[in-house]
This record gives C-alpha cells, structure tokens and sequence, in this order.
C-alpha cells in the first residue's frame, strides 16, 4: 500500500521507516521501495497519520487482483477510510503460488509479504554474508521438511543457500538438516565439493535448485548432466531473455528435462517478494503440503512466472504434463494454428470421443491443445514451442473488465459512499491460442517437448516446464555444440583454481561429457 496527501507527500502507517534502506541485507522486511514510491506492506488494516484534505491511495494484491488507485477526501471528525479490492483474475484450483528464494526477512515478515503478493509458500532461505558485517542470516530459524511458520494464509519454510564461488550457488529446498558449510572453502571444509551439497540434500527427499540460472556453469553444468540437479530458477534478479533460455534449451533437448522454478530472490527492499513466483500443479484434489508441493516441483508440474496465469488443456485434460495417448475417437475440431479470441474466458472443453459417425470420418486422430494467458500487468505475446522452436504464437490483447467488477466501492460503512473514484487498469491482457497434431505428424515434430511462455518484449514474462511428448529425438548439433562449449567453460574453471578434490571434479566433468557422446 502505499498513500499520498493532498500535497503529494507520502504517508506511511505508524511504525513503518519513511526512507527505508534498499541496500542488501539492511533492514529488509515491511517495505518495498519501487517506481520511486515507498509502499508498505500490512495485514488488511494499519494506523495512519493524515491531515484534512484529498488521499490517494494506491493497493496491489499479486497478480489476481486489479490493481487499485483510490482517490477521497478525509474530512474533520473522519477517522477510517475502507477501500476493497476485486478480483479479476482466477488461476483454476490446484495451482499454488511460491516463491523459491527470499533473504534477509524474518519469517513473520516473509509470511505477511508473501500473503500481501498473493503467495501460498514462501522459502527464506539461510545465507552467509560478510558485508558490511558477517551475519548467518536466518539460520536459527532452520525448519527443513517443516513449515516453521503459516500466517494470513502463506506458510514460510526455511532452508539453506550453498555459495560455492567460482564453481557456483546452490539452494537446497526441503533439505532434513543444515548442510555445512554454507560457503565453499570455510576453514575446516576445504575439500567440500557441490555435490556433496547435492548428495546431503537428496539423501532424504531434498529438491536441489540450481539459482540464477544459468549464471556461471562452474560444477553445476555435469551435475545437472549426471541428473544431482532438480530445477533451474528463474529470479527476478536476473530478467530471462532469448539468450538465457538456450542452454535450458539445449539441456532439455539432451533429455534433462529439469523444471523452472520462480524466485524474487529478495535481498533487499528495492525487490517485492513473488516479483517471479512458481506456480506449481497439485490437481484439484490433492491436499497443498511442502511434501507434495516439493514431489509436484521434482515432477515438472510447474511454470514460473512474473505476471501472466497460464491455463492449456490437451484432448480434455488440464494442465497435463505429458501429451496423453490418443484414442481411436480423438479428432480434430479446429484448423492447425487457429487462434482463441482474447475474450474466450473459460478454456473450451475439447470432447475426446464422438460420434461413431464423426469417427468413421476422422482420419488421422489428432492432439487437440488450447492454451490461454492472462495478466493485469502488460505482456506483449503468448507461444507453443516444441525443441524450443516456436510452432504457434498470439499478441496479446486487452479485454475491457466490467467497471462493476474492479471499481470497489468503500465497504463497513452504512454512510454513503465519499466522493471518489477507482482508477483500474483498462482490461485484462489476454492472449490465447489452439494447434493441432496429427499423430501421423509427430515424428515430423523438431523435438520431444513442448512448452508454453509468454514474452514482454525482449524479456521472459512466463514460461512453464517442459511437457513431454511420446517421442524420441536425435539431439541437434548446435545443441551438442552448445552443450560442448559450456562444459569447456566449466573445465577452465575446475583446471585454473586449485581444489583438493581436482581429480574428482574433473572425472564428473569427464562423466558428463561422456553422457553427451552416448546421446544420439
């Protein structure tokens, strides 16, 4: 939240810092300090100190809500101003929204943060720094396989980040105990390696992440080849452009099909908490839990995202993670590549069985794949990809939003309403899309996955996993070869800064380049 007098000062509730430090590490928790405004974060209802005259204020809820801009006129004697927020966007049930990284906050304020960005789950995650003074940020507060703490809806767990320097970071999510050192090359434990982070952290079920990615390949690149990686994470930190993706691309296409996970990796408070989040699939049914969240993570069933809600169905499943076989009776319904119009609001439901007439005429069966987008903030285009080449794409368009539904009127109070007035954005960002697949056509397919993301101009908006295809295919040379320079990369690392352990990394190195050769 963040208020304006009528003179344009800002007001911040009791007890908040009007000039908060963004410096990381410093003060961190309760503010956010964005777009050269200083918001504060509350728990529904705060204390402040206004004079007579005009307010603004201005309230964002995560990306389901519309963000708010309200406008009225304290007069004397009125001590409360009530302003209720709409939603105008419904990710389905079953999706649960984390984000996989954040430093420095306490763990209440990590909840309350995380709930005000509409999050489910929030990982603090234990770091050691030594500027400008040494601190183990949060470390006490370890709670592993734990939610250590749930408030206002948002649970908050704590783990640990591994930072090994030149040969890489790691963060060890749902790990059964801390796993020291949590700096490469601490006295005592000179000779640890990251895998022997990744093996401590998978002896009991732990989800290795991969932070930053791609960052420095250092050790991380032939763990993640010998499969010690679970997921790479996309932070806010580090925006994802078409450059990024490549070597993700290349690792998926080489049949490590590791899944994206979204991080703010908040150090500061010049970065909101969810700002990438992960949206992660339990199904409708399956209760939320950090050990189904974290099996649903291992399995792929995320996409991260800084904005848009993705929703894609194939032949009648939502959400699936592989393409389902065909039956006999699955049958094309549309052109290949037709469009959605942006106003289609729910997913249409594709039928997987017709008619014994329509069979008798359907020839080939055939995929059926609908995917949608949409978010109150700008994104600028939605695409299928398959092998990472586009095989669909949609602009994105904006669908006016029914004034009734997003300008909110005050509430609690059976006075009539102040003057004032509601500024919502002018509609909701849509983009949708339908494709088809013959199963005679599959093998003519450039790769053995698809996946949906969505782009804000040269930047990644929203990108899910990889969804698998009942396929096989030959890895693409500038694949290998993209595959073959970064393991160089990574070699001249291993090779020019000492290690007691240089043989072993090496012979993991020599271990996934071999992997690489066998691929066909």
């Amino acid at each position: 939240m963040h208020l304006r007098d009528a003179y344009g000062q800002p007001r911040l509730p009791l007890g908040y810092l009007p000039d908060p430090p963004v410096a990381p590490g410093q003060e961190v928790g309760g503010h956010l300090v964005s777009q050269g405004k200083v918001w504060a974060y509350i728990d529904g209802s705060c204390e402040v100190r206004l004079p007579p005259g005009r307010v603004t204020v201005e309230v964002w809820h995560g990306p389901a809500y519309a963000p708010t801009v309200w406008e009225t006129d304290r007069g004397q004697g009125r001590i409360a101003i009530r302003v209720r927020l709409s939603q105008v966007l419904a990710p389905p049930p079953g999706w649960h929204w984390a984000d996989t990284r954040v430093h420095f906050l306490s763990p209440a304020v990590a909840a309350l943060e995380g709930a005000a960005e509409g999050l489910t789950l929030v990982h603090l995650l234990a770091a050691r720094r030594e500027k400008p003074l040494p601190r183990l940020a949060n470390l006490l507060d370890f709670s592993g396989q734990d939610v250590l703490l749930q408030r206002f809806g948002c649970a908050v767990c704590v783990n640990t980040y591994q930072q090994g320097g030149v040969w890489g970071d790691l963060a060890l999510l749902h790990c059964h105990r801390v796993v020291f050192p949590l700096t490469a090359g601490e006295p005592g434990f000179e000779h640890y390696t990251l895998a022997d982070w990744a093996y401590q952290c998978h002896r009991k079920g732990g989800l290795v992440v991969w932070p930053g990615f791609p960052g420095s390949p250092g050790e991380r690149l032939p763990l993640a080849m010998l499969g010690e990686i679970d997921a790479v994470e996309w932070c806010a930190e580090a925006p994802w452009d078409a450059s990024t993706l490549e070597l993700w691309y290349a690792l998926l296409n080489a049949g490590r099909l590791l899944p994206v996970v979204g991080a703010s990796g908040k150090p500061s408070n010049a970065l909101a908490v969810g700002a990438v989040r992960t949206a992660t699939w339990l199904g409708p049914v399956q209760p939320f839990s950090l050990a189904n969240w974290v099996s649903a993570v291992k399995h792929g069933h995320t996409y991260a995202t800084h904005g848009p809600i993705l929703e894609w169905r194939i032949n009648d499943l939502a959400h699936p993670w592989e393409v389902p076989p065909l039956s006999p009776f699955s049958v094309p319904l549309t052109g290949p590549g037709s469009m959605l119009t942006p106003s289609e609001s729910p997913l249409p439901r594709t039928p997987n069985a017709v008619s014994a007439a329509a069979a008798a005429t359907a020839s080939p069966p055939a995929w059926c794949i609908v995917a949608h987008a949409r978010s109150v903030t700008p994104f600028s285009r939605l695409e299928m990809i398959c092998g990472g080449e586009v095989m669909a794409s949609a602009s994105a368009s904006v669908v006016p939003v029914d004034n009734a539904s997003v300008a909110a009127p005050l509430i609690g109070t059976s006075q009539p309403n102040p003057p004032g007035f509601v500024q919502h954005p002018t509609g909701v960002y849509c983009a949708g899309i339908t494709w088809q697949l013959a199963a005679t056509k599959l093998d003519e397919l450039p790769g053995s996955w698809l996946a949906f993301r969505c782009w804000d101009g040269h930047n990644l908006a929203a990108h899910t996993s990889p969804i698998s295809l009942p396929r096989q295919t030959r890895l693409r040379e500038c694949d290998r070869e993209r595959l073959h320079e970064a393991l160089a990369r990574a070699e001249s690392v291993l090779v020019s800064v000492p290690h007691p352990r240089q043989s072993e990394l090496l012979q993991r190195l020599r271990a996934a380049r071999q992997t690489l050769r066998h691929l066909p």
